[in-house]
C-alpha cells in the first residue's frame, strides 16, 4: 500500500498542465484567444499577397493559413506567459499543402527549432483545393516536449519553402501548450527537486511588460526605446541599439547569497556577420555569442530581401558564483554599423540569488550547514546560525480572530472604497489585514512604534499575494529604508486558489517574513507599499500574524558599599550566581537600576527560594537577604521561540 501511494504521488507531481490552447474546433473565426478580457492574438507576417484571408477551410475544417495564404517567408508568432515550470509540451496539427521540395517546417521555441522535412513523396490526396498532383496534401499530428523554465515563451512557426502559397502552402490548427510545474516552494526550477530550487530568490525584473522602457538601466550610444518585432515588444531593437551601445545596471542590497542566476531573452536583428554579443558581470565576461549571416528568419527590422537579414531569438541563462551584496551587469556587442543595419534588443530580464539560510550573512552554499558568517545576533556553530540574543515582544497583532476587531494605531491610505471598513477580510478561514477587494492600486499601510533602548529589531509577518499580479513589487519599509521586498506575478511559486477572485486561474502566494536589522532609534515607522496598478478586485495583498521584537541593550546595574550611591562601586552586567564568589568585596548598601530593568534577588542557588524584587533605584538597603542576582526587563514579554 505504501509503494502504491508513492507511485501515485510521483505521477501527480509530473502531470502536464495546459497553459494555452486555441483553434480546437472545426469552426473558428478569430486568431485570438481571450483571457481576463484582453485580446491576445497571433501575429501573421508575409502572408501571400493575393489574399486577405488568414483562416481558410480545408476538407471541411478551418485552419490558420492554408492554400493561397501561407507560403514563402510566412510566419506566425505568439508570446505567452507561463507559471514556474521546467518542461513544455507542444501539440499541434500541421497541414502540408501542395508538392514540397525537401523544405523544412520549423516550430521555434525561444529560438530553438523543432523541425520536420517535407519532401517530394510526403503527401497524399488533395484536401484543400489546390492543383491535382501525385503527392499533394497531408495532415500531421505533432507532439514534442523541451526543457524550458523561462517565464515567457515565444513561439514562431516558419518554413524554408521558396514556393508561393498558391503552389506550396501550409497551415495549422489545434495548438496546445502544456507544462510541468515547479515544486510549489519554487519560483524557478530546472527539475522537480525542491532542495535545488527553493533558495532562488528573485532580486530584479525588467522588460516583462508591453510598455518597455529604460526601467532603471543605463544606455550609452543608443535610444532608450522599445521596438515591436512581430507583435512582441523588446527594449532596444531596430534603429535604437546597434554599434557601440552599452546597456548596464547595478543591483544593490541583494540578499546574502552564494551564486546568482541571470535570465533574459536576446533578439539579434538584421545582418550580423560573425559579430558577437557579450555579457559581463562585475567587469568579468561570462557569456559570448556569435551570429552568422545565415542565423535567423525574417520577422522585423530592415525591409531587405537579401540573405542574412533575419532575426534570431536566444533564451540566455547564466549561473555564476557570487556573494557580494551588489552586482553590475553589462550588455555590449562587436557591431560596427548603425542600428538601421545591425541591431539587437532584450526582454524578460530576471536576476535570482541563491539565498543563504536564515540569519546567515555569508555562505558557500544553500544547505543548512554551509554558512560561514552569521548576523551579529547569531553565533556560528558547525555551519549553522544559532541565536544568542534575547528578544522581547513589543507588538503582537492579528493572530487571533479577536485581534481583527480593532485597528490600534495602523493607518491605511487609498484603500479600495468598495471594500470593508476597517479593511479586514478573510482568505480561506483566516483573517487578513487588507486582502481581496481591500488593498489594491496605490494602497499604503503605516504604523509608528515607540521602543525602549535596543540595538536590533526583528519583524515577523505572514504576507499574502492574491490574484493577478504581473511582475509588480510589494515592499516593507522601516524608517523609509527598504526592509523586505518581493516581485510577484507569473514567476511566483503559486500555492493554491484559496481566496480572491475564485473565477480566475490565479493562485495565491503566502510568504513568511522573519528578518533582523540593526536599529537603535526610540521610534520606528513601518510602511507597506506596492507598485500595483490594478484595482483590488483584480490583484490585492494583505497580511496577518505581525510580530515586532527588539533585542534590548545590555545595560548594567551598579551596586555601592554605602547608602546614597557612595563608597566603593561595582557594575553587574550579567546574572550573578553567587555574591560570595563574585568580585564584589563589600556589603551592598545601595543600587542604581536603569529604567526598564528589574533585578530579583534569590536566597537559594538555582535562582530559587525567597526572593526580593527591585525595579527602581535603591538609595539605602539595611540588610542584604539574598545571595544571587537575576536581571530581567520589565513591561514586555520575552520571546521564547528563537
Amino acid at each position: 500500500m505504501k509503494l502504491l501511494f508513492i507511485a501515485l504521488l510521483v505521477l501527480a507531481n509530473t502531470q502536464w498542465i495546459t497553459s494555452y490552447q486555441a483553434f480546437q474546433s472545426d469552426e473558428f473565426d478569430s486568431l485570438g484567444w481571450y483571457i481576463q478580457n484582453q485580446h491576445q492574438g497571433w501575429v501573421i507576417q508575409n502572408q501571400f499577397e493575393a489574399t486577405t484571408d488568414i483562416i481558410t477551410k480545408c476538407s471541411g475544417k478551418n485552419i490558420i493559413g492554408g492554400l493561397k495564404t501561407f507560403g514563402t517567408k510566412s510566419t506566425a508568432t505568439k508570446l505567452i506567459k507561463i507559471p514556474p515550470h521546467y518542461k513544455l509540451k507542444f501539440n499541434l496539427q500541421l497541414w502540408k499543402i501542395g508538392e514540397w521540395e525537401n523544405d523544412v517546417f520549423s516550430v521555434y521555441v525561444d529560438g530553438v527549432p523543432w523541425e520536420m522535412k517535407w519532401g517530394f513523396t510526403e503527401g497524399g490526396i488533395r484536401l484543400c483545393g489546390g492543383q491535382e498532383s501525385k503527392n499533394s496534401d497531408k495532415v500531421f499530428d505533432v507532439e514534442f516536449d523541451i526543457l524550458h523554465n523561462s517565464p515567457t515563451v515565444t513561439t514562431v512557426l516558419a518554413t524554408t519553402s521558396q514556393g508561393k502559397a498558391d503552389v506550396q502552402a501550409w497551415g495549422f490548427r489545434q495548438m496546445k501548450i502544456s507544462f510541468i510545474p515547479c515544486p510549489s516552494e519554487c519560483g524557478i526550477c530546472h527539475n522537480d527537486k525542491v532542495q535545488e530550487c527553493k533558495h532562488w530568490n528573485q532580486e530584479a525584473l525588467s522588460w516583462f511588460h508591453v510598455d518597455t522602457k529604460l526601467e532603471g538601466w543605463k544606455l550609452e550610444n543608443g535610444k532608450p526605446k522599445g521596438y515591436e518585432c512581430s507583435g512582441i515588444v523588446v527594449f532596444g531593437g531596430y534603429e535604437n541599439i546597434g554599434a557601440k551601445a552599452l546597456l548596464s545596471n547595478t543591483f544593490t542590497n541583494m540578499v546574502p547569497h552564494s551564486k546568482v542566476m541571470v535570465k533574459f531573452t536576446f533578439w539579434k536583428i538584421d545582418l550580423w556577420d560573425n559579430e558577437q554579443f557579450y555579457v559581463k558581470i562585475d567587469d568579468k565576461q561570462v557569456q559570448k555569442l556569435a551570429f552568422q549571416k545565415t542565423d535567423g528568419i525574417d520577422l522585423c527590422g530592415a525591409q531587405q530581401t537579401n540573405p542574412g537579414y533575419g532575426e534570431k531569438i536566444v533564451s540566455i541563462e547564466i549561473i555564476q558564483k557570487h556573494s557580494s551584496p551588489s552586482l553590475t551587469i553589462q550588455f555590449t556587442t562587436s557591431l560596427k554599423n548603425d542600428p538601421d543595419e545591425q541591431s539587437w534588443g532584450v526582454r524578460d530580464f530576471f536576476l535570482f540569488a541563491a539565498q543563504c539560510t536564515k540569519f546567515c550573512d555569508e555562505c558557500i552554499g544553500t544547505a543548512e550547514n554551509e554558512c560561514t558568517k552569521c548576523q551579529p545576533t547569531h553565533t556560528l556553530l558547525d555551519g549553522k546560525c544559532v541565536n544568542k540574543n534575547e528578544w522581547y515582544i513589543l507588538s503582537k497583532e492579528f493572530f487571533t480572530p479577536e485581534q481583527f476587531n480593532k485597528v490600534d494605531g495602523w493607518t491605511f491610505q487609498d484603500v479600495d472604497p468598495a471594500g470593508p471598513n476597517p479593511p479586514f477580510t478573510k482568505c480561506g478561514d483566516l483573517g487578513l489585514v487588507g486582502g481581496y477587494l481591500a488593498f489594491g492600486k496605490k494602497t499604503t499601510v503605516q504604523k509608528v512604534f515607540n521602543l525602549p533602548k535596543h540595538d536590533f529589531i526583528r519583524i515577523r509577518a505572514t504576507v499574502y499575494k492574491i490574484d493577478q499580479w504581473d511582475g509588480e513589487e510589494l515592499t516593507m519599509y522601516v524608517d523609509n529604508q527598504e526592509f523586505w521586498s518581493q516581485f510577484l506575478g507569473w514567476n511566483d511559486p503559486g500555492q493554491s486558489d484559496i481566496c480572491g477572485n475564485l473565477n480566475g486561474n490565479w493562485k495565491e502566494r503566502i510568504m513568511n517574513i522573519d528578518k533582523i536589522i540593526p536599529h537603535s532609534q526610540s521610534e520606528l515607522t513601518l510602511d507597506f507599499k506596492s507598485t500595483l496598478q490594478k484595482t483590488a478586485d483584480e490583484a490585492s495583498w494583505g497580511f496577518r500574524e505581525f510580530l515586532l521584537l527588539y533585542s534590548p541593550l545590555k545595560e548594567c546595574i551598579e551596586v555601592f558599599s554605602e547608602c546614597n550611591y557612595q563608597g566603593k562601586s561595582q557594575k553587574v552586567c550579567d546574572n550573578l550566581e553567587s555574591l560570595k564568589d563574585s568580585q564584589i568585596d563589600f556589603d551592598i548598601k545601595s543600587i542604581k537600576i536603569p529604567e526598564g530593568l528589574k533585578i530579583t534577588g534569590f536566597k537559594n542557588p538555582g535562582f530559587k527560594g525567597n526572593r526580593v524584587e527591585y525595579e527602581t533605584n535603591q538609595e539605602c538597603i539595611d540588610k542584604i537577604e539574598f545571595s544571587l542576582i537575576q536581571k530581567q526587563l520589565t513591561g514586555n514579554l520575552k520571546y521564547l521561540n528563537k
